[in-house]
């Protein structure tokens, strides 16, 4: 190729380390993640990652394992450039392969695929005990009950007792029986069997979030959305200060921005019971929760409010009822979930007031009933966000530079603890968070740099007449066409 003097060139960023078969990367999304989707029964599969080959264009496709319908070949980036790529493919609820190719000309260069991940139906837990699970113990088994639906999901993470609700970066997992639904669900309980029926109802794939805490008033999720809540069992308060209501903050805010969610799964009213709350209290409070959660996103949470009082020692409470069904009729986007005083009366656990074995399952049919067609078509979901996009760059000085656009967004922070939108790097693995005015994060793909980032300069050599005169060209030649950028914007060798 003919260039004008003087040349300068620079070597394409090498990006992370591959196999021959995996010279680009898929970093998102992740195995079984789920994504809500939309009134309309779609959602977009957004795509990120790497790729290590001269390419003009980066294709995607999904294949239908269950539910769904199959997508074939599409670009998803054009003319990518710095070894990271991103797009994303909108389609139809289901369980999904996803596979993503470089391509160069006609010519297949690389090729990558992740599976499963789903389109489907994203809902959050809150309340009590008889929300969040139990574990079983040495004497008693409560009977909670696994997803056998492969497509039934959550996120193996507890945050019981942690002071950080700072959380980590999601990894997805199957829903056993004895798993921890993160932030604090503290086993599958009666959501891995509600999981199954609306899988096999929907024809879709299911994902839990739980943010059940034992023993809690409805006052204290009020109190903590400000301040410290006190239980009104062992007069103390519940650590870390701003729970129970801080872990709610947390999961809209941390993990929902990344999948969305359908809505919230509210079952709490057995401790209000004893401690004799007014129906005024209980509705006033419990609007208070679902304004904050709101506020909190800037989105229209949708919340489904179970009809929860029972306790062996009291029976049910008409005034907790009242209070749960005046929120039902009066604040906007909240559904009528399950009776759940109607359910495995007398109690026979140890404390008389917890579900188990066939409670569970009736639990589990009850929910089901209730997010019914009317609910769906109704319910405002709250659709996933595009993750930031990384752009790199050489710098020169054996270094690479990582920007994100942070345009919406009050803050960003690496995991190299600095604050800027764009950071200078070397070998490692880097990914970025940004923050918007309410607080909801939306994260970067990680990024591995673990080759030499610099790449050896290629060899140059002049064909034509050497030295070139004023008024004529000479034709450089590079040793190699593989990631080769010119100054002039030429990428051939």
């Amino acid at each position: 190729m003919k260039h004008g003097l003087p040349i300068l060139i620079w070597a394409f960023l090498s990006l992370g380390s591959f196999d021959a078969s995996g010279q680009i990367s898929i970093d998102f999304p992740s195995v079984r993640a789920i994504f809500q989707r939309d009134k309309n029964k779609n959602a977009t599969i957004y795509i990120s990652g790497k790729y290590t080959k001269s390419v003009d264009r980066i294709e995607a496709k999904l294949i239908a394992i269950n539910g769904g319908a199959d997508v074939g070949w599409a670009t998803i980036h054009s003319n990518p450039q710095g070894g990271l790529y991103n797009g994303g493919l909108t389609t139809s609820g289901g369980w999904y392969e996803l596979q993503v190719r470089g391509m160069k000309g006609d010519q297949q260069v690389s090729f990558n695929s992740v599976s499963p991940v789903g389109i489907g139906e994203v809902f959050l837990i809150a309340g009590q005990s008889n929300g969040q699970g139990f574990q079983n113990t040495s004497t008693f088994d409560y009977g909670a009950q696994r997803a056998s639906d492969d497509r039934v999901n959550c996120i193996r993470y507890s945050n019981n007792g942690s002071s950080d609700t700072n959380f980590p970066y999601p990894s997805f997992s199957h829903l056993e029986s004895d798993y921890q639904i993160a932030p604090r669900g503290q086993s599958a309980w009666s959501w891995g069997k509600l999981g199954d029926l609306l899988a096999s109802r929907l024809g879709v794939p299911i994902l839990f979030y739980n943010v059940g805490w034992e023993g809690t008033l409805v006052r204290s999720w009020r109190e903590s959305i400000t301040g410290t809540a006190t239980s009104p069992y062992v007069n103390a308060t519940y650590q870390p200060s701003g729970m129970p209501y801080a872990n709610l903050r947390s999961t809209l805010q941390s993990y929902v921005p990344m999948t969305g969610v359908r809505g919230i799964l509210w079952i709490q009213g057995e401790a209000d019971n004893q401690f004799n709350t007014a129906a005024n209290t209980y509705a006033n409070d419990l609007k208070a929760v679902i304004d904050a959660s709101r506020n909190d996103t800037g989105k229209n949470i949708t919340w489904a409010v179970s009809l929860t009082s029972y306790v062996n020692r009291f029976g049910l409470d008409n005034s907790i009822i009242e209070g749960q069904k005046r929120v039902i009729s009066t604040v906007a986007n909240v559904f009528t979930g399950p009776n759940t005083d109607e359910i495995q009366i007398p109690r026979t656990d140890p404390d008389g007031v917890h579900l188990h074995h066939e409670g569970l399952t009736a639990m589990a049919e009850s929910w089901n009933n209730h997010l019914n067609d009317d609910y769906f078509s109704r319910s405002e979901p709250v659709l996933p966000i595009r993750p930031l996009q990384v752009v790199a760059s050489c710098v020169g000085n054996n270094s690479i530079s990582l920007a994100v656009n942070s345009d919406g967004y009050t803050s960003v922070s690496w995991n190299t603890g600095q604050n800027t939108s764009s950071i200078q790097v070397g070998n490692g693995t880097y990914r970025a968070t940004a923050r918007d005015s309410r607080g909801n994060i939306v994260y970067s793909p990680e990024i591995s740099i673990s080759e030499s980032i610099q790449p050896a300069q290629p060899v140059i050599s002049l064909e034509g007449s050497n030295p070139v005169c004023l008024g004529n060209t000479a034709t450089l030649v590079s040793n190699t066409s593989e990631n080769i950028h010119w100054n002039t914007g030429a990428t051939s060798g």
